[in-house]
């Protein structure tokens, strides 16, 4: 099984994103700013309390993790840009090589 970090493992995307990896058996870490708001429970997910926006947050999220997912949003595009500046940076020091980065922008009034 492979070490998968999700940021933004509660929302929207994320949580679909979360769902699907699960069901093809992935060791998952839920990177979320709040954990109450993740109402999904499996044997195979641990839940990361933190901050994208905090460097050091991130870099404890991603060590030991294989792939990363990012389904981040923020209330800025600095904040955004910021979240992604430190997953990138931390992946370096995993040696990661890539990433996967979902937006659901415009897809908010979509229906299921």
């Amino acid at each position: 099984m492979k070490n998968l970090v999700i940021f933004g493992a509660n929302g929207h995307v994320g949580t679909e994103i979360l769902k699907q990896a699960l069901q093809r058996e992935y060791l998952i870490r839920a990177f979320v700013r709040t954990p109450d708001k993740l109402n999904i429970k499996h044997p195979h997910l641990k839940i990361f309390h933190g901050d994208a926006m905090d460097a050091e947050a991130v870099n404890k999220a991603v060590k030991g993790q294989e792939l990363v997912i990012s389904a981040l949003s923020g209330s800025s595009i600095e904040q955004r840009i910021q979240s992604v500046v430190n997953i990138i940076n931390a992946m370096r020091l995993e040696k990661i090589k890539r990433i996967i980065i979902i937006g659901g922008a415009g897809i908010l009034q979509a229906n299921e």
